[in-house]
This record gives structure tokens, C-alpha cells and sequence, in this order.
């Protein structure tokens, strides 16, 4: 279990720097662990469905409809915040929805989601998202802890190579979901 400090630290350790031991010690690194700290985590939790995050939700049907396109709206849910939403049920029999302005809009009545929360207790976090969030920073501190371009190219193509293997680990756990396309099914 990794601490917010501690995920800065493995960041920073990878740029050959110093760890810190607080975001409020007054270090260039401290200070930079803390203007990036969360916002990358938020960026890092979006870019997968991870299991940790996933959280389900019915939502509420607002009173108030689209203006066009749709017939209802409903409000995306705020605690644990929505970052993303990953997949809607019943998607699978061709659901038509979009997410603008913190709604989720659609024509149905109901609106059961699955989505990817705003998680930032590091408590929580898998050990594949630590180390992928760890590369993300890297990358975010190389140019002003190195001042190298070079360096924050590498760290971004190592936070990449991490998220993908992170993403095919995270993706085992559990059964498969079974991919459907009916136009392919009625053609046999």
C-alpha cells in the first residue's frame, strides 16, 4: 500500500532525484509532486476501466429534458465523482446514449451505469495502477527536474508500456464479457 508521497517517490527515484516526505516541504520536487499529483492521478484512473474504480450506479432522471436529441437527461453521480462513464447496461440491444454537461442523456427510461470513479484514496489503488501512475508522473516531472525533452519522451513511452501491461492484467480478473453483433448473427 502506497501513500500519495510514496507514488511522487517512485517517480521522482526514477529521474534519479531524491524523494520527499511531504508535499508541503518546500522543494522544487515537493512542490511539483504537488501541483501534478492529483490531476495526473485523474488523467491515469480515465485512461482504463480499472477494477478498483469501477463503481455501478442507477441514475437520477432529472425533471429537465434535452433541448433536442433526446427525450430525458439524467445527473452522472458526484459522490465518488464520475470521471468517465465506461458502458451503459442493456448497451448490448444498441442503447443510444452521450455524456455532455455532467448528464447523461438518452432515450430510455432508466439509466443504469457502470462508470469510472474519481478514486483518491491510494489505500485503494491496485499495485499495476500505482506503478503506471508513478510513469505518468514520471513523465510530468522529467522536463522541469531535468530539463530534458529526451528524458520525458522516455518517461511517457515507460508510463505507456506500464498502462498496457497494467490494462492486460486488470482486464483478467473476472469472466470475459461475450462480445454480440447481431447483424453477424442473422446473416449466418
Amino acid at each position: 500500500m502506497a501513500s500519495e508521497v510514496q507514488i511522487c517517490n517512485l517517480a521522482l527515484l526514477e529521474l534519479g532525484q531524491a524523494g520527499i516526505t511531504a508535499f508541503n516541504e518546500g522543494s522544487k520536487p515537493a512542490t511539483l509532486a504537488e501541483a501534478f499529483y492529483e490531476h495526473t492521478r485523474d488523467v491515469v484512473l480515465a485512461a482504463h476501466p480499472w477494477n478498483f474504480a469501477l463503481v455501478r450506479a442507477e441514475l437520477a432522471l432529472e425533471v429537465a429534458t434535452p433541448v433536442w436529441g433526446f427525450a430525458r437527461q439524467f445527473q452522472l453521480p458526484t459522490d465518488p465523482l464520475c470521471l468517465r462513464v465506461w458502458r451503459m447496461d442493456g448497451e448490448a440491444e444498441g442503447l443510444i446514449w452521450k455524456v455532455e454537461g455532467g448528464k447523461l442523456l438518452t432515450d430510455e427510461t432508466i439509466a443504469q451505469i457502470q462508470y469510472i470513479a474519481q478514486i483518491t484514496n491510494p489505500v485503494l489503488f491496485s499495485p499495476l495502477f500505482v506503478e503506471a501512475l508513478a510513469a505518468r508522473l514520471s513523465a510530468r516531472f522529467a522536463m522541469p527536474v531535468t530539463g530534458s525533452r529526451e528524458k520525458a519522451k522516455d518517461m511517457y513511452a515507460m508510463y505507456e508500456a506500464k498502462l498496457r501491461e497494467a490494462r492486460t492484467l486488470d482486464g483478467q480478473e473476472g469472466t470475459p464479457e461475450a462480445y454480440v453483433n447481431d447483424e453477424l448473427s442473422r446473416d449466418r
